[in-house]
């Protein structure tokens, strides 16, 4: 009605003066019908476009109060802002000190803390291993040191005992209740974690995107939760999406992995205080604290020796797939992955994608 209004006196006005000139009466004709439906159309495209917005741009499930965590970062290629070990490992033992319902365990108590715990008895070193986080290179530098080798070929042979134990490594649960507690008590001890939802993203792709191994070992546990028919079949096998992988994390008791299961569960780090705690983000400059400790020169830890340094920047990409997750689900996977994304300085805003950023006691802010 406003454009037929604006419309019919815009044409009055001209045929006014038409008429003034001619002397002659000229009718108003209404516009079209055909030209009041694109406008209608167009007020309409306009509405819900900005209500969209609106609605991603203020959705919930973010983690915007989360402790010591107050702005944006996305990581660049190149300048990032490396946080010191001091105050990586001062945020990780204050969410502990003040997270509620945490018992601390004892060394005899707890034994199945200590199963990802590899031991390190030549250097004193403790080293907790999580998969999906470049563990296999971190046990490739241990090899090529001890003389095993010249690249990252151990990458198939980590999960093998008989070549752990040809590197001198044992993992910690094997160990006697006293021996453990004289490790964990006299030895330097290091984790490397990555940011969670790039660890999601990564193992769904690994394992259940041109590949069969997720498939084949979690075929029961898929077709149970699912049912065959809501499932897509490719060469006898159930093809699943990445929203449905997320669903059977949180959902099927049957679909647990290491390469999922969380940081605070593998590690235990209010259990166990690491003295280093190293990110994927900026383990070109972290690795150099394990070089130190190791003995060995900048040259022979070489970054691309043994880190995929295509693997440091997915951060964009992983922030788009989780933008088409829905709200529910997404609330249901920032609560299960809640204690890692704190201790270790992660975040997820909807909007602006993740973050890896810690605001420490003093106002500083890094990574």
């Amino acid at each position: 009605m406003l454009f037929i209004n604006r419309e019919r006196r815009r044409y009055i006005k001209m045929e006014d003066n038409l008429s003034l000139l001619s002397g002659k009466e000229v009718q108003w004709k209404k516009p079209s019908f055909t030209r009041r439906m694109v406008f209608i159309g167009v007020c309409i495209c306009v509405v819900v476009i900005i209500s969209t917005f609106c609605a991603i741009r203020w959705r919930p499930g973010t983690l915007e109060n989360m402790a010591f965590t107050l702005t944006k970062f996305t990581i660049p290629k190149s300048g990032v802002t490396v946080c010191s070990n001091k105050v990586r490992v001062e945020v990780a033992n204050n969410f502990c000190d003040h997270h509620e319902g945490h018992v601390k365990a004892t060394n005899s108590d707890h034994r199945s803390h200590y199963k990802h715990i590899l031991v390190d008895d030549k250097h004193r070193m403790l080293y907790c291993v999580i998969p999906g986080t470049g563990y296999s290179s971190i046990i490739a530098l241990l090899a090529h040191h001890r003389g095993h080798m010249t690249n990252n070929s151990a990458s198939s042979d980590v999960d093998d005992p008989d070549f752990l134990v040809s590197l001198g490594l044992k993992y910690l649960d094997t160990f006697d209740t006293e021996d453990i507690h004289e490790r964990l008590t006299s030895y330097f001890k290091f984790v490397l974690v990555r940011h969670p939802f790039v660890r999601l993203k990564s193992a769904f792709t690994d394992m259940f995107v041109g590949a069969t191994r997720g498939v084949e070992n979690y075929e029961a546990a898929i077709v149970q939760f699912y049912g065959s028919e809501r499932l897509t079949w490719i060469s006898g096998h159930p093809k699943i999406t990445f929203y449905q992988f997320l669903q059977l994390i949180v959902g099927s008791k049957e679909f647990q992995d290491a390469h999922w299961r969380t940081y605070y569960s593998t590690c235990h780090p209010c259990d166990i205080r690491y003295d280093v705690i190293l990110k994927m983000e900026t383990i070109q400059s972290d690795i150099l604290s394990i070089a130190e400790h190791l003995n060995i020169g900048e040259d022979e830890s070489s970054f691309e020796r043994f880190w995929n340094t295509k693997d440091l920047l997915k951060y964009n990409v992983t922030s788009k797939v989780f933008q088409t997750v829905p709200v529910n689900l997404l609330n249901r996977i920032l609560k299960r992955y809640r204690k890692d994304l704190r201790m270790f300085g992660y975040t997820w805003d909807g909007y602006k994608g993740i973050k890896c950023k810690l605001s420490h006691f003093k106002g500083k802010k890094c990574c």
